[in-house]
């Protein structure tokens, strides 16, 4: 997933992980995609995690969503974040938050 943000950054959700769906993590670039700087691991699971998702607020919050074991549970995770997060590499902003379960459906 990549979408630019509405301060002109881009920003690539994106399994960390060059073996297998782990590690859903928030990159962002403020060079436009030249490097890829800053990092937020969103869920730090090292398996099954994939297919991010995700809209910026008016107010500049993202959200971000992802599915975890979908073939054995299909649960859907959202996450809030904002850039200054992304940049620290934590949650810095008081209204920001993790891994919130959001959905389940039948595995597929």
């Amino acid at each position: 997933f990549i979408r630019r943000l509405q301060s002109g950054n881009l920003l690539l959700v994106n399994n960390d992980s060059d073996a297998k769906r782990a590690k859903m993590t928030a990159w962002l670039s403020k060079d436009d995609g030249r490097t890829w700087p800053y990092a937020l691991t969103l869920d730090p699971v090292d398996h099954d995690v994939a297919y991010p998702d995700g809209k910026q607020a008016p107010d500049g919050s993202i959200y971000i969503i992802h599915d975890f074991a979908r073939r054995e549970g299909g649960y859907v995770f959202m996450h809030r974040v904002t850039e200054d997060d992304i940049v620290a590499g934590k949650l810095v902003t008081p209204t920001s938050w993790l891994h919130r379960l959001v959905g389940k459906s039948k595995p597929v």
